[in-house]
């Protein structure tokens, strides 16, 4: 066994008993190749319709959900793992839009919908160095993977409240509306929200290059 090999397997056994941390050091790690892998079957005809940022944001956030039942088998098992569920995401997506066609309804193919680049380079900007301006930084794609990791290691309501807040545009009264809660409850979500990701980012300067 490699010594990449055992560390990684040493990562999946901190994961397991609930380290999050090693979770994360895990999806960062595969979160170049899972993207190369979606791509890559998003590029047939199979799968017209789904977006590629959805479908990797919606895999790392299960990934993460999901890593303490994960039994690792042969050589890059987690980066396996991970495209499975990236398949299985794309086949619901597929199914989705298929049925929406059919209703004559929109043919957005995924549930949760929204998770762009350009989105989360912007949620960066908030929680990056305050010294910087975001329009005279630039958000390297180490950075985007990076925040992917971090909005998957979120608490659902926090993830949700960043969502429909920053990701979907909607206003604190809607978004509370949604989530059945105060417009209170919900600032004090983002808040909290956006303090976990700046810890997470740190103060993000290692992922800035200059535009």
């Amino acid at each position: 066994m490699t010594s990449t090999a055992a560390d990684e397997l040493v990562l999946i056994e901190r994961a397991a008993q609930g380290d999050g941390d090693a979770t994360e050091e895990l999806l960062r790690q595969n979160f170049s190749a899972l993207c190369k892998v979606v791509r890559k079957v998003m590029g047939t005809s199979e799968y017209p319709l789904a977006a590629i940022d959805d479908i990797v944001q919606e895999t790392m956030i299960e990934a993460y959900k999901n890593i303490a039942g994960f039994k690792p088998v042969g050589e890059n098992a987690v980066l396996r793992w991970m495209a499975t569920i990236a398949y299985n995401k794309l086949a619901d997506a597929v199914r989705i839009a298929k049925a929406l066609k059919r209703g004559g309804g929109m043919t957005r193919a995924t549930g949760q919908g929204g998770w762009s680049r350009d989105s989360l380079v912007a949620i960066f900007d908030q929680v990056s160095s305050p010294t910087k301006s975001p329009s005279r930084i630039a958000a390297t794609d180490e950075a985007v993977g990076c925040m992917r990791v971090a909005i998957a290691r979120l608490k659902e309501d926090y993830r949700a409240a960043i969502q429909h807040r920053f990701i979907d545009g909607r206003t604190v009264a809607e978004t509370a509306q949604l989530m059945n809660r105060t417009a209170k409850s919900v600032e004090h979500l983002c808040e909290r929200a956006m303090e976990s990701l700046r810890a997470s980012m740190g103060s993000g300067s290692r992922f800035l290059s200059a535009t």
